[in-house]
């Protein structure tokens, strides 16, 4: 899999995009993307897709969302090197789901490392390799982050991202 998040999300994997066109599945890609590795609880869930107004078809309406993703994921595995099904992929847990991905490729994850080895080379006092590090940095972000995905969740950790990028 492939995660972009540094701009409009997309997602792909065997070269073929798993971002779901409806936008509360979007939501939920986003969300289960930013915490990969980690089960992410119902009720949050339903805080990023319905806010406050929690309706009472609420589970139905996740249930739906990670259907929707799991048949992206499903087309996107179909023909390709894996023998993983989307339900190994997109894991349903006791209390939420978890997004399970390996050899995954994050253009977030990129970025922190960068920004870490650049803060690593300034402490050596090789503020040329900060500099650079820092720039190749920079050069991951397309756009505001998750710029089309609407949410509380995605709106916060982005503006963490944001804060970071402008030490830059």
């Amino acid at each position: 899999m492939i995660a972009r998040v540094l701009g409009p999300l997309r997602v792909t994997m065997n070269g073929v995009s798993v971002v779901p066109t409806a936008l509360k599945a979007r939501k939920l890609l986003a969300v289960l993307i930013l915490n990969r590795g980690r089960v992410v609880q119902r009720a949050a869930i339903e805080r990023e897709l319905w806010g406050l107004d929690v309706p009472m078809s609420a589970s139905t309406g996740i249930q739906n969302c990670v259907m929707q993703i799991r048949k992206s994921i499903g087309r996107a595995l179909d023909g390709g090197p894996s023998d993983r099904l989307p339900k190994e992929t997109l894991i349903t847990e006791a209390t939420g789901y978890r997004l399970e991905v390996p050899g995954e490729q994050f253009d977030i994850v990129g970025y922190h490392r960068l920004v870490s080895a650049a803060g690593e080379a300034e402490a050596r006092g090789d503020l040329s390799q900060a500099s650079a590090e820092l720039s190749n940095a920079l050069k991951l972000w397309r756009d505001a982050p998750l710029a089309d995905v609407p949410a509380p969740c995605c709106t916060r950790t982005c503006c963490g991202w944001r804060r970071t990028a402008r030490r830059c």
